[in-house]
């Protein structure tokens, strides 16, 4: 938004560019032990620990209004995998895109590959990273990543001017 109405932007533009912006995002993410999820009720004790034996990560994704489980990894790497799938299947892989990477303070070694990858497979314009604030990792805990894809086309505003922001 602040770039945008550096360049000039009103408000009326500035409002459009966020609608659009938000239809484009998708966050997807991974947490490392089902426990954050039982404490805040979102799954039963019972889930947690048949899911944390098993070694089971949810794969959860937002897309608009709300977040939704769509897929399970076992360990790590499976996580990693699906969630990279996960995005291609948001964003095909030579896509143009904005991306954040988001880690909890004893995950940030998971984004070096993340971002690795991004950058070999799409067309990143602008890649951010940052950390897990309280309030997310207090739901979700420990071990949490994740991956905000944004599809930015030729209709992007920071794109007017021909030059990636």
């Amino acid at each position: 938004m602040r770039r945008l109405a550096r360049r000039g932007a009103g408000v009326q533009e500035v409002v459009r560019a966020i609608g659009t912006w938000s239809e484009r995002t998708t966050i997807t993410f991974s947490v490392a032990s089902l426990e954050y999820l039982r404490r805040g009720g979102r799954i039963s004790a019972a889930q947690a620990v048949v899911g944390n034996l098993l070694g089971l990560r949810p794969v959860l994704h937002w897309a608009g209004e709300r977040v939704q489980a769509v897929d399970r990894a076992r360990g790590a790497r499976d996580a990693f995998a699906k969630v990279m799938a996960r995005v291609a299947r948001d964003a095909p892989p030579g896509t143009r895109i904005r991306a954040g990477l988001i880690a909890a303070s004893d995950a940030t070694d998971r984004l070096d590959e993340v971002e690795r990858r991004l950058r070999e497979e799409w067309d990143v314009v602008e890649l951010l990273r940052g950390g897990i604030t309280g309030v997310i990792g207090a739901h979700t805990g420990p071990g949490t990543w994740a991956v905000v894809i944004q599809r930015v086309d030729d209709d992007d505003p920071l794109l007017a001017d021909g030059a990636a922001p």
